[in-house]
């Protein structure tokens, strides 16, 4: 839901290689969005067999209260969390990420 409500509709394999994950778990949970009717499927110009997915006017609304409840979390949990400690998680998070990338492109040169 989050990738159509910040880029628009987009195929199965469109959001799957977005995210980095397998069709077919983009499918399963485009079926399930379909099926409490959050998702609709428009025909495809481009491919025929590869239908647009886009929110439904009932993903949209759901999709905003979710991301409103969640913006109310978040601001709480910087109430309740210093501001000191929140710096240095975000200096710990950053050096992971910087880290986890250099060996990530390590072990693929050494392939």
């Amino acid at each position: 839901m989050e990738h159509l409500h910040e880029h628009g509709p987009a195929t199965v394999p469109q959001i799957a290689a977005a995210k980095s994950v397998r069709r077919q778990s983009i499918q399963e949970l485009v079926d399930r969005l379909g099926d409490h009717g959050l998702v609709t499927l428009a025909s495809n110009p481009a491919h025929r067999r590869s239908p647009l997915v886009a929110l439904s006017k009932k993903g949209r609304l759901l999709f905003a209260q979710v991301r409103a409840r969640d913006a109310r979390l978040l601001r709480r949990l910087l109430e309740l969390i210093p501001r000191q400690n929140m710096t240095s998680a975000i200096a710990l998070l950053t050096d992971l990420q910087e880290a986890l990338g250099k060996l990530e492109k390590e072990m693929c040169d050494a392939q």
